[in-house]
């Protein structure tokens, strides 16, 4: 038995040193060669680069599981490259200076012309972000363009929003009838 239990515990241990390994490469790639290449100053490139490595991190995962039999290594990679993927997100998301202190840090010290000038501006920053997300979801087949020029979801964004209305249901209980 003692035997069954070391063999466990180091197909387990050998499964998080290698997910570890692969998040420090997957980060230092980023910080050596793709930080400066524009489109990864962009959101949606750098979600990519972090869902593409969820998957083949995943994949490894259950093909490791497959040979070892080992669920809670699958489980353990999957914990540890979403809590790097999230944390890195967010930091990058803070450090790219979010639109409310873009917001903030343009209207500081502005005579009335120059108010103007920039809340025009910034009212097309707005719009291109807006722009750049509804975009994003509509490639995702999320979202779609009806007729009079509205945005609906598809069939796979009513399946998505419910998956994610079940979390939060989850978590905050149901919603209060407005």
């Amino acid at each position: 038995m003692c035997q069954k239990w070391t063999a466990m515990t180091d197909a387990t241990l050998i499964a998080m040193i290698g997910t570890l390994a692969y998040v420090v490469g997957h980060f230092l790639a980023y910080v050596v060669v793709f930080r400066e290449w524009a489109p990864f100053r962009q959101e949606r490139w750098i979600f990519l680069y972090h869902f593409v490595s969820f998957l083949m991190a995943i994949l490894a995962a259950l093909a490791a599981a497959a040979v070892t039999g080992q669920v809670a290594a699958l489980v353990g990679a999957a914990a540890v490259h979403g809590i790097y993927s999230l944390s890195f997100l967010e930091l990058w998301s803070l450090a790219q200076g979010g639109f409310s202190l873009s917001i903030l840090d343009r209207l500081k010290n502005q005579d009335a012309e120059g108010l103007i000038r920039v809340l025009a501006e910034l009212e097309a920053i707005g719009a291109r972000k807006n722009q750049d997300r509804t975009s994003g979801l509509a490639l995702l087949g999320l979202i779609r363009r009806s007729s009079g020029d509205r945005l609906e979801l598809t069939f796979m964004g009513h399946v998505v929003s419910s998956v994610l209305a079940g979390l939060t249901w989850t978590v905050h209980g149901p919603r209060p009838k407005p």
